[in-house]
């Protein structure tokens, strides 16, 4: 997956624009086949990727964190859960 559409999910947005610009330069690497020319869409897309990632700094952390974080109501609801098998479980 290239740089920049990672920072686009990243952000769980992925607007229009993003889109057209990630098409038109997955587009360009078949008119300019050479070595030279994908070392040019690489560095593009790298800085696209930083320029995203400094944009959506404050998303990166809790983003990273959110598969890991227990919320309160997952908790009650996985007792109750808990509750439920245990009292099936006893008939």
């Amino acid at each position: 997956m290239r740089p920049g559409c990672r920072a686009a999910l990243l952000a769980l947005r992925f607007p229009l624009w993003a889109a057209w610009t990630l098409l038109g330069l997955f587009a360009v690497q078949f008119a300019l086949p050479g070595q030279t020319a994908r070392y040019v869409l690489c560095v593009i897309h790298t800085v696209i990727a930083i320029a995203a990632l400094v944009r959506n700094r404050r998303h990166i952390l809790p983003t990273l964190a959110a598969p890991f974080r227990r919320h309160p109501d997952s908790e009650l609801s996985d007792a109750e859960d808990d509750q439920k098998n245990a009292l099936s479980g006893a008939r």
